[in-house]
């Protein structure tokens, strides 16, 4: 079978520069590697280091959309002048507006050039557009696949095109439930949850102790402190800014707080005003806080394996974050919230689900005095994580995936 998976168009497949919906991809691309169940073609934007993975692959081709340099120059100069503008704002949203719109364009030829089995489209719904150039909405009638990990408030004009589609594939029955309050008439039947997996070769409670001891050397963490991790990006959706608050409210100088991330994934010099601000509180105890800025997806691992506890302190209605999905397959103790479809990863007997209230910040606090100092919970919510994630595997989503195919 011919597929095409027209990927997000500003982060590149395979994942060299991180992205949870990229690395779900790539997840695709390793499990189709072994199998070579189906001919494989990825559309993604291009990147050197992306390339040089896909030269090794022998099932599956990488279309690579290249980017104008002035598409590149326009779009940082409006993503700059909305953080001046608009300091506030999720500036996030603006920093790829036209190299997106090329891209959409690109794909639609690339689709209408050949002829595919099926098309899966991953995520974004203006990716949707694809279909209104060049017919291809008549030419891929039944056979396009929509993989949605968010929530989608705009279908830019798209929405005549949903009954078109052979099916519409989400993350978790939360965005399912979401989706159908926006399209009512679609029928039951092209309705499914495609839950996320993680690499559990990789993500595993199985991690060399030698490294996991080197790396708390590195950060200059003692044999006898307590690590309670972030992973993700620093956003304010993702609750970061209310963990640093609940940590520092703390008096106790045998826990420490690692932050592994950065505002846009692969870029540690991109930096906002919500930032700042995070950087400023973190000085007010740099000696617990570490920030180190983005850290690559295949490191880690280590960083779980170092961790007494895990903190995903969503205030979105996160869909299905891999933060929570890598933690719980760790085997790590993790403290969360009810938050979209995160409830439907994490069990209550591996993981501590708060609400998104005004004692947020004072429970994210008590939950990680708990855990840290009682040995016996985190060695059961650590059972359970393990017991729960069994079946999380890459094999078993790519499984899914030829059924949806079907």
């Amino acid at each position: 079978m011919q597929v095409a998976l027209i990927t997000s168009g500003y982060m590149p497949v395979p994942a060299s520069l991180g992205g949870a919906v990229e690395t779900l991809d790539t997840y695709l691309i390793r499990e189709n590697e072994k199998q070579g169940m189906l001919a494989l073609t990825i559309v993604s934007a291009y990147d050197a280091k992306a390339k040089l993975l896909a030269d090794r692959y022998q099932h599956t081709k990488v279309k690579w959309i290249y980017t104008p340099l002035w598409i590149c120059i326009v779009d940082w100069l409006l993503y700059q002048s909305v953080r001046i503008l608009r300091p506030h704002a999720k500036t996030i949203s603006y920093r790829y507006i036209l190299k997106r719109l090329h891209f959409i364009s690109k794909a639609a030829k690339e689709i209408h050039d050949h002829s595919y089995d099926r098309v899966i489209i991953e995520n974004h719904a203006s990716l949707l557009r694809v279909l209104k150039k060049y017919h291809n909405d008549k030419t891929y009638d039944q056979k396009v696949i929509w993989h949605v990990h968010n929530e989608q408030n705009n279908l830019y004009g798209c929405e005549t095109l949903l009954p078109k589609f052979r099916k519409i594939a989400t993350v978790s029955d939360y965005i399912l439930q979401s989706l159908k309050t926006a399209c009512p008439t679609l029928c039951d039947e092209k309705w499914m949850v495609w839950k996320n997996c993680v690499d559990t070769s990789t993500f595993c409670a199985d991690i060399d102790q030698n490294l996991v001891n080197q790396k708390r050397r590195e950060l200059q963490i003692q044999e006898n402190e307590h690590v309670v991790l972030f992973t993700g990006r620093l956003s304010p959706e993702k609750g970061i800014k209310e963990l640093i608050e609940a940590f520092l409210s703390l008096e106790d100088s045998s826990i420490k707080l690692v932050i592994a991330g950065s505002y846009l994934n692969g870029n540690t010099k991109v930096k906002n005003a919500y930032e700042a601000l995070l950087q400023k509180k973190i000085q007010q105890d740099k000696k617990r806080v570490i920030l180190t800025g983005y850290i690559d997806h295949d490191q880690l691992p280590v960083f779980y394996a170092m961790a007494d506890v895990v903190v995903v302190p969503s205030l979105c209605e996160d869909a299905a974050p891999l933060s929570v999905i890598e933690a719980i397959t760790c085997g790590r103790p993790l403290i969360t919230t009810y938050s979209g479809g995160i409830a439907e990863y994490a069990h209550p007997d591996c993981a501590i689900l708060l609400k998104r209230d005004s004692h947020l910040v004072e429970q994210l606090a008590r939950s990680i005095q708990r855990v840290c100092k009682d040995p016996q919970l985190q060695k059961s919510m650590s059972k359970a994580a393990l017991e729960i994630s069994k079946d999380w595997t890459t094999k078993s989503y790519y499984d899914r995936f030829l059924m949806i195919l079907e």
